[in-house]
């Protein structure tokens, strides 16, 4: 996405928790700087669940502006209220397009290794988790996209 051309998007906003991914992101943002210094790129490290909220409070991305959000989470990472929150921010025109990673082949040993409830009812965001468990993939798959829509 960075390296795309023509350079229809010029801003990126990048989080991530740990240090290596940081270290790789940074150095990601000096290679594409060199041949598109004109990109503005804002790597931070935190909790996106907070980080992002905090970006759509500050208002920096306008109304107008096509916005893309890719969620590529490690399985319950992204709690359900940050989706709500990105849904919700553009009041007209075009929304924030959301790409959620969420990978249905490992979901059921996923579900049964997580020890606190509360981690999958903010991924969720309600108790209705507990009806994944006794889906098959193709089910899960297709109640997924019904959630979303």
């Amino acid at each position: 996405m960075l390296e795309s051309k023509p350079r229809w998007f010029r801003h990126f906003h990048l989080f991530d928790k740990g240090n290596k991914q940081i270290k790789s992101l940074n150095t990601l943002r000096k290679e594409v700087i060199v041949s598109a210094p004109k990109l503005d790129v804002q790597i931070k490290q935190g909790d996106s669940n907070v980080l992002l909220v905090e970006l759509l409070d500050s208002r920096s991305i306008s109304q107008k502006e096509a916005t893309f959000c890719l969620l590529d989470q490690r399985t319950f990472e992204c709690k359900w209220s940050t989706v709500q929150a990105l849904a919700g921010y553009k009041t007209s025109g075009h929304k924030i397009e959301l790409f959620y990673f969420l990978c249905n082949s490992w979901l059921d040993r996923a579900l049964a290794a997580v020890k606190k409830r509360e981690i999958l009812t903010d991924w969720w965001g309600n108790e209705g988790w507990e009806k994944l468990r006794k889906f098959t993939g193709d089910q899960r798959a297709e109640h997924l996209s019904k959630r979303v829509s």
